[in-house]
C-alpha cells in the first residue's frame, strides 16, 4: 500500500476549504427559508423605519432593509423611546411570516379532537372563519355573559393567563397569609389583594411611560419574581426578559429589584 503524503500546511488548507463549503451551503438553506434565496448583492436597497409586528401590539421601533421590494433585514431603531435599538430574536425572524415556505397562508379549522397526533387540519374560506368564531363567541356569551369575551380579550391584551393560578402566582407573604387565614375567605382576600397591587403597578406605568408588555413585567417583578420565572411566565427568552427588565429599572429610575418593589408598594391608589 503506497505511503499517503500530506503536509500540514496542506491539511489545513483542505480543512479550511471544507469548512467554507459547508458554511456555503447552510447559509443557502437559509436565505431560502428567510427570503427565498434573493441576492444580497443585486437590486436597490432601501432602509425604511417602521414598527415591529412580531408581538401582535407594533410597539418597538425597527428599520427595514427591502431590496427589489423584499425584506432581507430587520434591526432596532435606537430613536425609538420605547426600544431604544432593542430587536429581540422574535422580531428579526419576523421575516419568516412573508417568506417561509412553510408560512400560514389561509384560514385552516381542526376536524380532529387536540391531543390526536393527526389534528386534520381542512382549508375553510375566509367567510367560513369568521363564522366559526363568531358561533364560538356566542357559545361563550350565553353561557357565562358578555363580559366573559371582553374579560378574555383584555387577558390576551396583557398576557395574564386565563387560568393563573393563586398558588403559583402569589409572593411569598401572600402565600403565608392564605396558609393562615385558610379557607375561601383567604382566596377572596388574596385576589382583592392581588387586584389593588395590579392598580398600583398600572399607576407606576402610566407614571413613567411604561409600554403594555413592559407593565406585566412590572406586575411580576415587583412581586419578587426573577427573570427566570418571566420567561416561563410571559413565554419569553432570557434576553427579552433582561432587556424589559433594564428599561423598566432606566424609565424608572430605580437600582435594584427591592428599590422598585418599595416603589409600587408605597403607590397610595
Amino acid at each position: 500500500m503506497s505511503k499517503l503524503s500530506l503536509s500540514r500546511r496542506s491539511f489545513v488548507k483542505a480543512s479550511a476549504i471544507a469548512m467554507a463549503a459547508t458554511s456555503v451551503g447552510f447559509a443557502a438553506q437559509a436565505s431560502d427559508a428567510l427570503a427565498e434565496g434573493e441576492d444580497a448583492t443585486a437590486g436597490e436597497v432601501k432602509r425604511i423605519r417602521s414598527c415591529c409586528r412580531a408581538c401582535g401590539k407594533v410597539e418597538c421601533g425597527v428599520w427595514v432593509t427591502v431590496q427589489d421590494n423584499k425584506v432581507i433585514k430587520v434591526e432596532g431603531d435606537e430613536s425609538n423611546a420605547h426600544s431604544r435599538g432593542h430587536c429581540c430574536a422574535k422580531s428579526q425572524s419576523s421575516m419568516l411570516a412573508l417568506y417561509h415556505p412553510d408560512r400560514l397562508r389561509y384560514c385552516m379549522k381542526r376536524t380532529n379532537p387536540k391531543g390526536e397526533d393527526d389534528p386534520g387540519w381542512v382549508r375553510i374560506s375566509l367567510a367560513e372563519a369568521f363564522d366559526e368564531a363568531g358561533s364560538k363567541f356566542k357559545e361563550v356569551v350565553e353561557k357565562y355573559g358578555g363580559q366573559a369575551v371582553v374579560e378574555e380579550i383584555n387577558r390576551k391584551f396583557r398576557g395574564v393567563a386565563a387560568d393563573e393560578s393563586p398558588d403559583c402566582e402569589k409572593a411569598p407573604s401572600e402565600t403565608a397569609a392564605a396558609d393562615i387565614s385558610g379557607g375561601k375567605e383567604a382566596d377572596r382576600s388574596s385576589d382583592q389583594r392581588k387586584g389593588l397591587f395590579r392598580k398600583k403597578c398600572e399607576c407606576v406605568a402610566n407614571q413613567y411611560l411604561l409600554s403594555a408588555r413592559e407593565n406585566e413585567v412590572l406586575f411580576y417583578l415587583a412581586r419578587g419574581f426573577n427573570a427566570a420565572y418571566l420567561q416561563e411566565k410571559l413565554y419569553i427568552s432570557e434576553g427579552t426578559a433582561k432587556t424589559h427588565i433594564r428599561h423598566i429599572y432606566a424609565k424608572t429610575n430605580v437600582h435594584s429589584q427591592q428599590e422598585l418593589m418599595r416603589m409600587v408598594n408605597d403607590v397610595q391608589v
